[in-house]
């Protein structure tokens, strides 16, 4: 799972952008997803697990945030 999330620093007030990163989920939650260009929008809460994935270096990664510098649109 990937996802952007943005959040203000306590200090500076400056705003960032952060990516999130999971590389092995597991979605736990009854969600029925509706894609495509004519689906009507929709809001869902869903409960996600992360499990541990070995990535390059990184033994038992389950989650990994990046503060970018810049913010991005």
């Amino acid at each position: 799972m990937e996802g952007r999330f943005y959040s203000k620093d306590e200090n500076e007030g400056k705003n960032y952008t952060n990516i999130l990163y999971m590389p092995k989920v597991r979605v736990s939650s009854n969600i029925n997803l509706r894609l495509g260009e004519r689906a009507d929008p929709t809001v869902s809460t869903f409960n996600i697990v992360g499990l541990p994935e070995t990535v390059g270096d990184h033994k038992n990664l389950i989650v990994e945030f990046t503060r970018l510098d810049d913010g991005v649109e």
